[in-house]
């Protein structure tokens, strides 16, 4: 999970979407992108595309089932799912 995070981090800079979502601090990045992950691997699922050969991220995508998202309140709590 660390080096998922750190290969999301270091590949998603810069992104203007990221300053957003941390108001340009960049000591959020990693539990943004921590806590996005992880909902996604618990709850959905996690994608990420790699160059290969070359230790970069082409992409990453995340998915819900239908009707749920990252951030919806009506969704079942990920605590409740252990």
């Amino acid at each position: 999970m660390r080096l998922i995070v750190y290969l999301v981090v270091r590949s998603a800079l810069p992104a203007p979407s990221l300053d957003i979502m941390t108001g340009r601090n960049k000591t959020l990045q990693r539990p943004l992108f921590r806590a996005m992950i992880r909902a996604c691997l618990m709850a959905g699922e996690a994608y990420i595309a790699a160059v290969i050969g070359m230790s970069t991220i082409a992409g990453m995508a995340r998915r819900f089932p239908l009707g749920e998202s990252l951030w919806d309140s009506q969704a079942r709590p990920l605590w409740a799912t252990a």
